[in-house]
Parts: C-alpha cells; structure tokens; sequence
C-alpha cells in the first residue's frame, strides 16, 4: 500500500540521503586511495612541456604515456611521472560509478574545482612531478577526505533527524486517519466535539514539528557547499522540495486544518 503523500515526500529525502551517504563514502574511499598510490610516485626536478628542463629525468621515473588515460580525461603527448599521476587520479577519483552523472568533466576542470588552479596546471604542463607539486597534491587529497567526512557527519545527522519526523509524522497522520474513519455524519455534538478537541491537538503536533525543525536548519546555515549553496539545497537538489519535512508537515496541518472546518460546521448543525 503506497504511503499517504506527506510521508512520500520524507521518504524521497530518505533516498536523497542515502544516494549521498553512498557518494560521499565512495569519494572518500577513491580520494584515500588515490593518496595511497601518490606517494608510491617517484618525484623530481621538473620538466615542463615544450620547453627546457628545470632538472633531468630521474632514471627509472614513471615514463607512462597520458594516452592510457584515455582522450576525454588527459592531454595528448605527455609522458613522465605527472602522466602517472594522472592515470591514478583518471582510476581512482575519476572512477567512481557516480563521476559522470554528478561531474561529467574532464580532468583538468575537475582538478581546478576539487584542488587549484596551480595545481591543475602543474598537472597539465609538467611532466615530471615535483617533491612540491607532490606535497602539495596530498595535503589537497587529505583535504578533500576531510571536507567530505565533514558533510557525511551532517549528512548522517540529517538521516537521524528525518527518522524521527518521519516517526512523529506517521504517528499524527495515523491518529487523524483514525478521526476521520469515523462516521461523522453520525456522530453526536458530544462525540463531534471530543473529534474536534483531537483535530486541534493534532494541528498543535504539527506545529511542534516546525517549532523543532526549522532550528535544525538555520543552525547549519554555515555548512555550505562551494558553487551550490546552503545544505538542504545540495542534499535536496533532486527532490520535488528543498524542505521536504517542512513541506510535508504543512501538507498535513493543512489537511487537518481542512477536516477540523468541516468537522465544525457539522458541530453548528446539529446543536
């Protein structure tokens, strides 16, 4: 039996934070383990492309072609320990099943977003990685697995706090269902108004439920994503509402709002 509407909605920032709990542990993971084969890369003086050389080859430096990267992720022609790099970055953080469908960029863009502009250049232009350039890479990695475990930690209290206004939710929609189940048009001014004391206990409820919620908001208004704005935008991007448990408790009081109207030009008629 599908859920009532008010509960869709929760359920569907259920499966947002689910698909994003999967994402940031994938990113993470990739992130470690492209760290993890970095330092394996052996650095030196560099060489730029095109140009002289700030320092020779080091002998049994990494001399993988770029081109096994593949076009849409590398720049034709290099060889040397950054294409390595390179090719460990393309398998590692480039090789998430989500990269496409969230990113869908090549690996220069990708680089100036997630790390710098300099590093990014670096990457492209050099062939031979730096003891700096390299340094500078890991300290950038171990930032982005910071940052990501950072939102995750939100992220996972996010999922907490939607199971409970979820729970509290359901529990309302279930005792107004169970008004509403009764034969109204039948009931006497006594059993009408018992009815309409609970109809207002339960818009009361709902308030409650914005009273608690809308502090969980505003009190993360400084975790922000770069390029995409306050916290449940990011997490709520795909959702039909970028407040789905505000959205759906007022679906709700709404609704009981509606039924307690009724219900009190019924009280009126039979007095």
């Amino acid at each position: 039996m599908d859920e009532p509407s008010p509960l869709r909605r929760i359920d569907d920032a259920r499966r947002a934070i689910e698909r994003e709990r999967e994402i940031l542990q994938a990113e993470i993971n990739a992130f470690g383990r492209f760290a993890c084969d970095l330092r394996t890369v052996e650095a030196s003086d560099v060489r730029a492309v095109g140009g002289g050389t700030a320092g020779a080859q080091p002998a049994g430096a990494h001399a993988t072609s770029v081109q096994s990267v593949g076009p849409a992720h590398a720049t034709v022609g290099i060889t040397g320990s950054v294409a390595k790099v390179r090719s460990l970055f393309a398998e590692t953080v480039m090789a998430t099943p989500h990269y496409d469908d969230v990113y869908g960029e090549h690996w220069t863009e990708h680089l100036r977003g997630e790390f710098n502009q300099d590093l990014a250049a670096a990457l492209e232009h050099q062939t031979t990685l730096s003891p700096e350039v390299k340094q500078a890479l890991l300290e950038a990695t171990d930032q982005s697995i910071a940052s990501r475990r950072r939102i995750l930690g939100s992220v996972e209290r996010e999922a907490e706090l939607v199971e409970t206004a979820r729970r509290d939710l359901k529990s309302i929609h279930t005792a107004v269902e169970s008004i509403l189940a009764q034969p109204l048009e039948q009931l006497e001014f006594n059993a009408l108004r018992l009815s309409r004391a609970r109809l207002l206990e339960l818009e009361a409820a709902c308030d409650e439920l914005v009273a608690v919620r809308q502090p969980q908001i505003s009190g993360r208004r400084d975790l922000t994503m770069a390029g995409i704005g306050a916290f449940e935008q990011y997490l709520y991007d795909d959702c039909a509402h970028t407040y789905p448990v505000l959205s759906a408790v007022a679906d709700l009081g709404e609704r009981i709002d509606r039924e307690r109207r009724a219900l009190e030009r019924s009280l009126a008629s039979v007095r």
